[in-house]
């Protein structure tokens, strides 16, 4: 009937009218102008704000962390200086802060910033797959010896019983940590390259999965790795996806300034702690710095081409009145390796004048004008029976 009609029809109008009143609320909710009572009645907040995500730190450099090659020192300037950089861009031992961080490769449960990187992959103009680098990423490699040293270092001094400081006990550790893994299916894979690095754990899981001869466990164990939290893996794990590779022993040459660049440093807020030392002793000895510094390296290495910067720089000392780092006990050794050198230089003479003579022998005549007992400074004497040096 006619009013059952207009029923009906009303509480279409009445639905219709909220359907637009909700959706213009929700647009509103969106563009956050929210505000006032009627938005609260609706248990909606009364001020939507838009929340940027880590909107305090800066997002740096991508930085790939190779175990034992002094990455903690780099995290950890950045850190200081709201930069999130390897084990500061993660959120747990096994991930990274999406924004943070890269993908690692599948199978390596050690701490996620020791993880291998996974290589950007990519379809070459043939059909090939290829692997890229990391956008804007760097690393430092290392001497790999001196890289294996500081390993065994650190365990010995954590436990002298379990890593005693000798060298046969540092060759069995490294022999150890080699067959292990040599034997290792993870790294064999991805050795082999056959497979893609994302690929490698699940076709190990897949087919020892297939010959049902070991437990979920044991085949986890099979086809992962993590010993001694990744320091021992190859530096080419991690180079290969590194865009800009550093080595650590021009750290002070390189790394410092692409650093203080970087993370918008001040210049010298990145140099290592030998290079401020350096620059500390240059200040005591009161000389211009470039001469100081050579002159503490010639007191480090011996180079004979800093020995006038070393003159010049004990001249300032002493018009500076202090001892500063070249002091007498240095002078004296310095002094005293300044003999031993002319003592064999000495020694070598009488073998140059003997391969010069005809005879390899000389008389006491032919030979004064060269070597007298007056005036060789009792260095040789001649023999009158014979006519060879004694």
């Amino acid at each position: 009937d006619g009013a059952t009609k207009a029923s009906r029809w009303s509480r279409v109008a009445m639905m219709a009218s909220g359907a637009v009143a909700l959706g213009v609320v929700a647009t509103h909710a969106r563009s956050g102008v929210l505000s006032g009572p009627a938005e609260a009645s609706l248990g909606l907040p009364v001020k939507v704000e838009e929340v940027v995500p880590h909107a305090d730190q800066y997002k740096g450099p991508v930085f790939i962390h190779i175990p034992k090659n002094g990455g903690t020192s780099i995290e950890l300037l950045a850190a200081y200086n709201g930069v999130r950089l390897g084990m500061c861009a993660a959120t747990d031992p096994g991930n990274f802060e999406f924004e943070f961080g890269y993908k690692t490769i599948p199978g390596f449960n050690c701490n996620v910033w020791h993880r291998p990187p996974l290589p950007p992959a990519f379809r070459s103009n043939d059909g090939k797959e290829e692997y890229g680098v990391i956008a804007d990423s760097f690393c430092m490699s290392r001497n790999p010896f001196d890289r294996l040293a500081s390993q065994y270092r650190y365990k010995s001094s954590v436990d002298k019983n379990e890593a005693p400081p000798t060298c046969e006990s540092f060759s069995d550790f490294v022999d150890e940590h080699l067959e292990k893994m040599e034997n290792n299916a993870l790294l064999a894979c991805l050795k082999r390259g056959v497979v893609s690095p994302a690929e490698c754990q699940y076709h190990i899981r897949a087919r020892l999965t297939r010959e049902n001869k070991l437990s979920l466990d044991e085949i986890d164990d099979a086809s992962s790795y993590g010993a001694e939290d990744c320091h021992f893996l190859p530096q080419t794990m991690y180079t290969r996806a590194c865009e800009t590779v550093f080595a650590l022993e021009e750290y002070d040459a390189s790394v410092a300034p692409f650093l203080e660049k970087a993370l918008s440093l001040p210049p010298g807020t990145a140099a290592s702690a030998e290079a401020e030392s350096k620059k500390r002793a240059a200040a005591e000895l009161g000389a211009e710095p470039s001469d100081a510094q050579k002159a503490l390296e010639y007191l480090t290495t011996g180079d004979p081409a800093a020995r006038a910067a070393r003159a010049k720089a004990d001249e300032a000392k002493a018009k500076a009145g202090t001892d500063g780092a070249l002091s007498a006990a240095w002078a004296q050794h310095l002094d005293a390796k300044d003999r031993a050198a002319e003592d064999a230089e000495d020694a070598e003479e009488p073998k140059r004048h003997s391969s010069a003579s005809s005879g390899g022998h000389h008389s006491s005549s032919s030979s004064s004008a060269h070597h007298s007992s007056a005036s060789s400074g009792a260095h040789h004497s001649s023999s009158s029976s014979g006519g060879h040096h004694s």
